[in-house]
């Protein structure tokens, strides 16, 4: 007799796998040296309690790690696309714009490891804005890109841009880009 997979069954291991992923983060002692301070994301769940809610504290750091590190889902990370951007410019040497990458990445990555439901940013946006702010290199525009993806944040937080504005035209126009060229 073959055993064969059904739906539930997958989506029971996937569950499982979840689970058990999102418990290796067991506490905000083993948070990773390399990512931003933990106190960053912990003043973030506090000051959500909607999403408190839905998600456990460990479970919403183990997606902020994610968010920085990658997946197996998206193994790109936030810390690969600051890395390319920064050795691509040398603007490592640059304190002010490393700061304000750095800080866009926490504002992204403390909203979008939110409950699904709850979070304004999502894999959509995070997926273009790294796109964008890549083939902004190509242009010299790598520091208006974080400006305007920045301000559109904002924008979104206040309730006075939607998630369906922010599309990849949007930013070409803003900011004079071709991001498929003849497509």
């Amino acid at each position: 007799m073959v055993v064969g997979y059904s739906a539930t069954r997958v989506i029971a291991l996937g569950l499982v796998f979840s689970m058990f992923s999102a418990c290796s983060i067991s506490s905000i002692d083993d948070w990773p040296d390399d990512l931003p301070a933990v106190d960053y994301f912990v003043a973030a769940y506090e000051a959500d309690p909607v999403n408190q809610q839905y998600q456990d504290l460990n479970v919403y750091l183990y997606w902020v790690a994610a968010f920085y590190q990658g997946n197996l889902a998206y193994p790109t990370g936030w810390r690969d696309v600051e890395e390319i951007i920064l050795d691509q410019t040398g603007e490592n040497l640059d304190p002010a714009f490393s700061r304000e990458l750095y800080s866009l990445g926490i504002v992204i990555g403390s909203e979008w490891a939110k409950e699904n439901p709850i979070r304004k940013i999502d894999n959509r946006m995070l997926s273009m804005w790294a796109s964008i702010l890549q083939i902004a290199l190509a242009s010299d525009l790598h520091r208006e890109a974080v400006t305007q993806v920045s301000e559109d944040i904002e924008e979104l937080f206040a309730d006075r841009l939607q998630s369906q504005d922010l599309v990849d035209a949007r930013y070409e126009e803003l900011l004079g880009l071709e991001l498929f060229g003849s497509f």
